[in-house]
């Protein structure tokens, strides 16, 4: 049955920030879709205006909706905990940049830090009766990794992709080619996103993406029956290279193809990058025994 209410988070302009911290959190976590704004405004074109995400399966909308716009501590949300570790889990994630508050609620700015602006307060409870009153924290810090394979290397984040993401990735491709194609990478990310929504990866450096890598196992291709994992798009922003961003996502991405039961990792690579060509023998890649064939059109 659908549900009929809602809960309507609406923020200054950390909403996209604040999507992104609480589906890597907690478990069964999603973005179900986004939207952003366009010429006609009234946020900046390309910024996130709202998005449909659920938490451990049940669903929020996140909007910007302006500077008139701001939580105090009269809002929280509960979190159900079965044990003393879990509480800890928790406090330890929703509290890393905020501070103590009053009953032991730590807060944070929902946003960046010293924007004054949205903020609010969550609670946990353990099923331990003395720590029932516990309460957790807090509005949003930068990302904090989700599932097995996030990582952090040198400042760089390394999860796995979502449909916020698309923006930044636009930007990557913009520097590196020349064209901004916001249509070409909506359709790449979310036929990735539908496949497997772990499998790609986005490298962040204070919270801005700056390196990407898409992927899947795959089985039964060129006669090749094994789930094999492809590495098929990736980039990084030239500000950002030699700086292991490259190194963090291509690991990221073999680790989660071995969880799926791949041992075997494969790409393409043309004849004329040669610098691409260097990196992925770097990363141990060889010649595979396959041979690419061609016909033009």
């Amino acid at each position: 049955m659908k549900k009929k209410i809602t809960t309507f988070l609406t923020f200054k302009d950390q909403a996209e920030e604040a999507v992104k911290l609480y589906t890597s959190i907690f478990k069964n976590s999603r973005i179900l879709s986004s939207s952003r704004y366009g010429d006609a405004g009234p946020g900046p074109k390309g910024g996130l205006m709202a998005a449909n995400f659920e938490l451990d399966g049940q669903e929020f909308v996140a909007l910007n909706g302006g500077p008139s716009f701001g939580f105090s501590q009269g809002f929280s949300l509960l979190v159900d905990c079965e044990s003393q570790a879990e509480v800890d889990n928790y406090w330890e994630k929703l509290s890393e940049g905020g501070e103590p508050g009053r009953c032991g609620c730590p807060e944070r700015d929902a946003g960046r830090q010293g924007s004054g602006q949205s903020r609010a307060s969550h609670e946990r409870d353990a099923a331990d009766e003395q720590d029932r009153s516990r309460p957790a924290r807090a509005g949003v810090r930068r990302w904090n990794g989700r599932g097995a394979f996030a990582a952090m290397t040198s400042g760089v984040r390394i999860r796995p992709m979502n449909e916020l993401d698309i923006e930044g990735i636009c930007r990557i491709d913009e520097k590196i080619t020349g064209r901004y194609r916001p249509e070409v990478w909506e359709q790449r990310a979310a036929y990735y996103i539908r496949r497997d929504p772990d499998s790609s990866q986005v490298a962040e450096v204070d919270g801005r993406v700056v390196g990407f890598m898409l992927g899947e196992v795959r089985g039964g291709e060129f006669g090749l029956e094994e789930p094999t994992g492809w590495v098929e798009f990736f980039g990084v922003d030239p500000s950002s290279r030699e700086k292991g961003v490259g190194r963090g996502l291509i690991e990221a991405l073999l680790g989660h193809f071995r969880s799926k039961g791949a041992h075997v990792a494969r790409t393409m690579v043309a004849a004329q990058d040669k610098d691409i060509a260097a990196f992925i023998a770097a990363m141990g890649f060889a010649p595979a025994p396959l041979t690419a064939l061609e016909k033009r059109l």
